[in-house]
C-alpha cells in the first residue's frame, strides 16, 4: 500500500470462493493488522481482503475517510500490537483501544483537503523523478551504443587505467577501528548509482589500521567488483576502501573521470563477471578486459557536462520531494 488509493489486487476469487462475505466497499478505509503492521488505503472499488487486513466502518457521519488514513498513518501501530510467532501483531482488543484523536468534521476536511494537496505534489515530483531517471537511460544508450565519429576508439581497460584495490583491516583489533581515516563499503555507495559523488563513510579507521598502505585520493573514480558488481562513484575526499572496490588512476591525462563514471555507468559490468560463491565477481583479467569507447578529451568533457546537466536536475527534483515528504 504505498499509495493511498488501493485500484487493483493481483489476484481475483470466484464467487464460490467468497464464501458469502461481505465485500468491502469502495470508499472503506483499511490497514494491515498482522505481520506487516499499520499498512494503509482507501478503496476505489469493492474488494475482498484477506484475514491480516481490516477495514472501518464509522458509527457516525463526522468522520473522514481522508483524515483518518493520515491520522493513523501519522502514529506508531506497531507499539499497540504484541510480539508473535511470525512478528508484531494486533487483536481486535488492541485495535480497539488504539487512541484517535478527532477534531470538528470541518477540520478533518481542511486538515485532509491540505495533506491530500502535498500528496498530489509528493506524486508528480515522483513521476517526475522517474522520467528524468527513464531519460537519463535512454541518453546513456544513445551516446554509448554508437559512437558520432570515427575518432572515437576502443581500448581495453587496462590500456588507460592502473587498477587499484581496498582491503579490510582486521575486525579483531580494535586499535584499527574507529580512528581519523575512512574507510568505504559497499554498502556506504548508493545503489543503481543514483548519486555520483561520495562524500563520506560509515565506518573510519586508525593510522595503525592503514598497515602504511596508499589512501586513494580525492577525484578518484572507484566501482564495486564483487558480490554487488558495477556500483560506482567518484570521491569527495581522501579515502580508503574495503577489498570489494577497485580505483582506477589515468595512464594518460586525456581521460576525463567524469566521462568514465558514466560510461561505465551505461554498460552491463556483470556480463564480464563469473559466478562465485556468494555471486557475480570479477578479477584482474576481467576488470582489464572491459572495452572502452573512448571519443578524444573535449568531447568526454562534453558529454559528461552534459550528463552532469541531467543529474543535477535529478538530484534538485529528489530534495525537492524529500522536503515536500518532511512537510
Amino acid at each position: 500500500m504505498n499509495s493511498k488509493y488501493i485500484e487493483n489486487t493481483t489476484k481475483t476469487i470466484t464467487d464460490i470462493g467468497t464464501m458469502k462475505k461481505e465485500i468491502v466497499k469502495k470508499g472503506t478505509l483499511i490497514m494491515s493488522f498482522k505481520l506487516t503492521i499499520g499498512k494503509l488505503g482507501i478503496l476505489t472499488k469493492d474488494m475482498y481482503t484477506n484475514e491480516a487486513i481490516c477495514n472501518f466502518t464509522w458509527k457516525n457521519k463526522n468522520i473522514s475517510t481522508e483524515f483518518m488514513y493520515y491520522y493513523l498513518s501519522s502514529i506508531n501501530i506497531e507499539k499497540y500490537g504484541s510480539q508473535a510467532t511470525k512478528g508484531i501483531t494486533l487483536n481486535k482488543d488492541s485495535l480497539n483501544s488504539i487512541p484517535v484523536n478527532i477534531p470538528p468534521i470541518d477540520l478533518q476536511i481542511k486538515i485532509s483537503y491540505f495533506l491530500k494537496e502535498i500528496d498530489t505534489k509528493i506524486a508528480l515530483m515522483e513521476r517526475k523523478h522517474k522520467l528524468l531517471i527513464k531519460f537519463k537511460l535512454y541518453l546513456l544508450n544513445k551516446i554509448f551504443k554508437s559512437s558520432f565519429s570515427d575518432e572515437w576508439m576502443i581500448r581495453k581497460l587496462s590500456d588507460i587505467a592502473v587498477i587499484g584495490k581496498g582491503f579490510t583491516p582486521s575486525t579483531r583489533n580494535p586499535d584499527f577501528w574507529d580512528g581519523e581515516y575512512s574507510w568505504l563499503s559497499i554498502a556506504d555507495m548508493p545503489e543503481n548509482n543514483e548519486s555520483k559523488y561520495i562524500t563520506n563513510s560509515k565506518k573510519t579507521i586508525t593510522q595503525e589500521g592503514t598497515k602504511n598502505r596508499n589512501i586513494i585520493k580525492k577525484g578518484t573514480l572507484i566501482m564495486s567488483f564483487k558480490l554487488s558488481v558495477g556500483k560506482l562513484g567518484i570521491l569527495k575526499k581522501d579515502m580508503y576502501t574495503n577489498e570489494a572496490i577497485c580505483n582506477f588512476t589515468w595512464k594518460k591525462e586525456d581521460i576525463s573521470t567524469e566521462y568514465m563514471y558514466y560510461y561505465l555507468s551505461s554498460i552491463n559490468i556483470m556480463k564480464y563477471g563469473a559466478q562465485a560463491v556468494k555471486g557475480v565477481t570479477l578479477n584482474n583479467d576481467s576488470l582489464n578486459s572491459i572495452p572502452i569507447k573512448l571519443p578524444p578529451v573535449k568531447v568526454q568533457e562534453k558529454i559528461a557536462l552534459f550528463l552532469s546537466y541531467i543529474d543535477r536536475k535529478i538530484e534538485l527534483n529528489e530534495k525537492i520531494n524529500n522536503n515536500l515528504e518532511q512537510q
